[in-house]
């Protein structure tokens, strides 16, 4: 399996793919301030955000079926 593991990546998923699936980019999770303890946690890899972000897609998705 090739590629670069969502944990290891500082970017987050692309800013086309946030909008086309309504979420929070990496740096829109950053400014917001319910998540500024998150980004104190983790401020080198940002793993922490893009676990939100993730979550924030599947939430989506899920909304999205029911």
């Amino acid at each position: 399996m090739s590629g670069v593991r969502r944990a290891n990546t500082k970017s987050g998923f692309s800013e086309e793919f946030c909008r086309i699936f309504n979420i929070l980019t990496v740096a829109e999770i950053c400014r917001q301030p319910q998540f500024a303890l998150n980004l104190y946690l983790d401020k080198d890899k940002q793993r922490q955000l893009i676990k939100i972000q993730t979550a924030c897609l599947l939430w989506n998705l899920y909304l999205a079926m029911h």
